[in-house]
């Protein structure tokens, strides 16, 4: 079930992802009755540990790319119809019951999304044993949550004191890092050979910078032409950067100047949420090198239409092409102006994942089709 369903949830459609779930009025059983266990004895559940962390899974963006639309019809199927899961067999008694955990989560996420009243999870959970468990799951999950979300800001306070500072005292390179963000601001950063940039990491001659956690530089030579590298930072950018969905024009302002919109899948340690950026992108295009602007776009109320998200920011960053010896040296330079794409970034800038190496392997992949 799982081959099937992860990955095709958009395609199936609601009715079918609903038949899956409850079943049909002529007896046929759907999951979540099937799911059904009386018994309180933990190996008796045993057979319905697969079930429920296929149902876990399928709310989750790790396994399904379209946990959202899952949940949407989830949240549709009716308590009575829930309630024939039965919840308190699977939750009350022995910690051992493998299901216990899944099933105590799966009940979160329904209560949540429906915004359900206390006299409704009472009686979708029946008992006050039930309940209370419940109730118990509810504080530790949301604690576990909170704490997760400090440690992102924790790691960003770290990260700001660790950075080495500039190593001068010099007027000029302070007023730089202290100009409003901007395009050119990058470009002084840039051409000046006074500022240090602190190495974050190198993978197969690729690597990324940063200066006081906030201007951020990565370089990736690339064996291909000047066209193939501009075709892999803007209509195929979604294919190397992991964590980007879609990406939209929403608006020509001339041939090589338009309003982009760029959605991202970010997680917050058990949180996950869309990020959408609106940005005017400026392609500059010359016989052996280019340049991309992309400049942030505040008054995005008339293209909020084109995504819905939890959230909207905008991107600043520049990025030059270079063609030398059948090699295209691409070097992108950001602004974390905003705090969205600082936590998303503090996690890369310290290492504590691998999504630089994962991101070189890619684009090494494209860029020779």
């Amino acid at each position: 079930m799982e081959k099937y369903f992860f990955g095709k949830t958009q395609h199936l459609g609601s009715q079918v992802l609903k038949f899956m779930l409850i079943g049909d009025d002529q007896r046929q059983k759907g999951v979540i009755e099937l799911l059904k266990n009386t018994s309180k004895d933990f190996q008796s559940h045993i057979s319905c540990v697969s079930g429920m962390q296929f149902l876990r899974k399928m709310l989750e963006y790790d396994y399904n790319p379209y946990a959202d639309f899952f949940l949407k019809v989830f949240a549709e199927v009716s308590i009575k119809q829930l309630k024939k899961m039965g919840v308190s067999f699977h939750v009350c008694g022995t910690n051992k019951q493998l299901c216990k955990q899944d099933t105590l989560l799966l009940i979160y996420k329904y209560v949540k999304v429906n915004d359900l009243k206390p006299e409704f999870i009472s009686f979708l959970l029946e008992d006050q044993e039930t309940l209370t468990e419940f109730q118990q799951f509810k504080e530790a999950y949301q604690q576990k949550k909170e704490e997760g979300f400090q440690i992102i800001m924790d790691s960003a306070e770290n990260l700001q004191k660790e950075t080495n500072p500039i190593k001068s005292n010099s007027k000029e390179k302070l007023s730089i890092l202290d100009q409003e963000p901007s395009i050119e601001q990058l470009k002084e950063i840039e051409s000046n050979q006074s500022i240090i940039w602190k190495q974050v990491q190198e993978f197969d001659n690729h690597r990324i910078q940063h200066v006081q956690g906030q201007i951020v530089k990565t370089v990736h030579p690339l064996k291909c032409s000047l066209n193939r590298a501009i075709e892999l930072l803007t209509t195929q950018k979604h294919k190397w950067v992991e964590t980007m969905i879609v990406r939209q024009i929403i608006k020509q302002i001339e041939n090589n100047k338009q309003i982009v919109a760029e959605t991202y899948l970010w997680q917050d340690k058990q949180l996950f949420k869309k990020v959408v950026f609106f940005s005017e992108e400026t392609l500059i295009l010359n016989d052996d090198n280019f340049e991309i602007q992309m400049r942030p776009v505040f008054d995005y109320q008339s293209y909020e239409q084109y995504q819905k998200c939890d959230e909207k920011s905008q991107k600043l960053q520049v990025t030059y092409g270079v063609y030398k010896n059948n090699i295209t040296t691409v070097t992108i330079i950001q602004n974390l102006f905003d705090k969205v794409q600082q936590l998303q970034y503090t996690p890369v800038l310290l290492k504590e994942v691998d999504y630089f190496e994962k991101t070189v392997q890619q684009l090494k992949l494209l860029q020779t089709e």
